[in-house]
């Protein structure tokens, strides 16, 4: 406010005022309300002439700031480039007062304007495709968050590196028989599996320490494994131990190659369990 720089600023009001009790911040004594009704006379006759000085100095101001404004007008009707126009008139000085500000003002409109312009030229973002024609589901991964799959014998486990201080609110998971559907933030993370996955069993859950999901799907059909498993014999293993004879090795039993392997299918071992 100009009128704070007024010699006597202080006085002037509070004789003014009288029923004003604090100014700028500052408890009014009884005795300095005494001390400026004494001398308001003196002190009117300075703010008025301080006044009519501020008045002639604004003027003064008005035709400065109208020339410079005019000047540079004609300097801007000479570039052709929008964006070199705003520069040149953002790198302009100017003196502090309620032209300068007006132009500011209406300067700050056209780079909104011209901004909103850009915005609504942007490309519309692409629809994200979640299943091929086929009605496979794709995998996805938007939000580009780290994750770990592991396909165990019984369940497959997903770990996926969800922000840690992203609200739980923000989560959306959806368990399917055949994929698993992420949305964080509206951003969608999906993995497809090749063996079908228990819905009714799956779990979800949430670390309080790193914000990590886990998410735990147990599969609909766990594959059995495989076990080999001889059948006991009754039969006795001979060993015939070869026995050196002047120097050579004979057998000290003859061997029936004939029946070694039995023709009959019942014979053969169970492999399967």
């Amino acid at each position: 406010n100009p009128c704070c720089d007024y010699p006597h600023y202080r006085d002037y009001v509070m004789a003014t005022l009288p029923q004003l009790n604090r100014l700028d911040c500052e408890e009014i004594k009884i005795s300095e309300k005494l001390q400026a009704k004494k001398s308001l006379s003196v002190y009117r006759a300075v703010i008025v002439q301080k006044q009519a000085d501020y008045f002639m100095q604004r003027d003064e101001q008005k035709l400065r700031v109208a020339e410079k404004k005019a000047q540079l007008e004609r300097e801007m009707a000479q570039i052709n480039d929008e964006d070199s126009r705003l520069k040149k008139f953002w790198d302009t000085k100017s003196e502090h007062c309620p032209e300068t500000r007006m132009d500011i003002a209406k300067y700050h409109k056209l780079g909104r304007e011209k901004n909103n312009t850009k915005e609504q030229e942007k490309p519309v973002r692409r629809t994200v495709t979640l299943f091929a024609p086929c009605g496979r589901p794709y995998n996805l991964n938007q939000p580009k968050l780290p994750f770990n799959l592991k396909d165990e014998r019984n369940e497959y486990i997903l770990e996926l590196g969800v922000y840690k201080y992203l609200d739980t609110s923000q989560l959306q998971v959806d368990v399917e028989s055949n994929y698993v559907r992420v949305s964080v933030k509206g951003k969608i993370f999906q993995m497809s599996f090749s063996e079908e996955i228990n819905i009714t069993e799956a779990s979800v859950k949430r670390s309080q320490i790193t914000g990590y999901l886990l998410v735990t799907m147990p599969k609909l059909h766990a594959r059995e494994m495989l076990t080999l498993r001889p059948k006991k014999s009754d039969k006795k293993v001979v060993n015939a131990k070869p026995q050196e004879k002047n120097g050579k090795l004979e057998l000290k039993a003859a061997v029936d190659v004939e029946n070694i392997c039995s023709n009959e299918l019942t014979d053969l071992p169970e492999l399967i369990d």
